[in-house]
């Protein structure tokens, strides 16, 4: 007789699926790096790697050398592997989903390796639903992140970069950062702002373009899908 049925595996599994689910809509709300896709990946494993700790030590009838820390040994050492997929570009993080996969893919081999078919299976299938279902679900109904790096140069003057700084509060985005250097002549400001999907970048830089005094000006962006 199984220590945990098929049935109770299946429910503990779609319960992490949507509590995960549920927190990381919450992140995608808020633009933050780790959404939906990243939370599903890193709950399930931690669900399969806890059920898998439960019923090893059971299956081998082992108090002392409990095969179970093999588990935890692969936990902690395969997030070195998954730290390299991660890339952080200005305030945009890519490679979270995929480190969060590769993770969670550890967590399978050794639910397998200790013969828990119906665990892996039921994971797995979770899993596709989360990379490719949730994909479309987030273009469909989640709108995008879009990040924008703003370089304007102007000459320097008595309150002018408060000035400038003031006009460019009234744009349609939202400020995050900004530094400002000075050279004695001319001021760099530079500003890190978050815009909506379907703004213009173009019309943006044209009307920062349009302000007095504004000798250079160019703008970057990077989006979150």
């Amino acid at each position: 007789m199984d220590i945990i049925p098929n049935s109770e595996i299946l429910l503990r599994l779609l319960v992490t699926l949507i509590i995960a689910f549920l927190l990381g809509l919450e992140r995608e709300f808020k633009h933050q790096p780790a959404g939906i896709r990243t939370h599903v990946l890193i709950w399930v494993g931690s669900c399969l790697l806890m059920i898998l700790s439960i019923l090893v030590p059971e299956m081998y009838n082992s108090n002392i050398n409990d095969p179970g820390r093999i588990a935890a040994q692969v936990v902690s050492g395969i997030w070195f592997l998954g730290a390299g997929a991660i890339i952080k570009l200005w305030v945009d993080t890519r490679g979270l989903t995929t480190a969060a996969n590769i993770w969670v893919t550890a967590a399978i081999g050794l639910v397998i390796g200790a013969g828990l078919y119906f665990a892996a299976f039921v994971a797995t299938a979770i899993i596709l639903i989360d990379l490719i279902l949730i994909t479309e679900f987030k273009k469909r109904f989640l709108i995008a992140s879009r990040f924008c790096t703003i370089d304007v140069y102007f000459s320097q003057k008595n309150g002018e970069t408060k000035k400038v700084y003031k006009q460019i509060k009234k744009l349609p985005l939202s400020v995050i950062s900004k530094h400002i250097k000075e050279d004695g002549k001319q001021v760099h400001l530079k500003i890190i702002s978050k815009i909506k999907k379907n703004e213009d970048i173009f019309a943006i830089k044209n009307s920062i373009k349009a302000l007095a005094n504004i000798e250079k000006i160019s703008v970057s962006e990077s989006v979150k899908a």
